[in-house]
């Protein structure tokens, strides 16, 4: 597993478009126009703290309501994992 360094920034992947709802969010995705439902209002409040590092984006969200900071943590790494938050390059990522 890579470790991130604190003051890597994260960013929601510039395909995807986010539309806050009460049961979380819908993303839609630009390239094959998919809408996806994020039925989890934790990580719907992360994606509102990005673009961040981690450190700052789960702080955020945790300062939001968004749970506890295991909970936030674990959310990051999942949305991570599904490619729905990436790593930035350097320049512009097309939000």
């Amino acid at each position: 597993m890579r470790v991130t360094p604190p003051d890597e920034r994260f960013v929601l992947r510039a395909r995807l478009q986010v539309r806050r709802e009460g049961f979380g969010a819908l993303l839609y995705d630009r390239t094959d126009r998919k809408l996806l439902f994020l039925r989890s209002p934790t990580a719907a409040r992360l994606l509102q703290a990005l673009p961040a590092a981690r450190p700052a984006a789960v702080a955020a969200a945790v300062a939001a309501g968004a749970g506890s900071p295991a909970q936030v943590e674990s959310e990051f790494d999942e949305l991570l994992a599904l490619g729905m938050i990436v790593r930035e390059e350097g320049g512009d990522v097309g939000l």
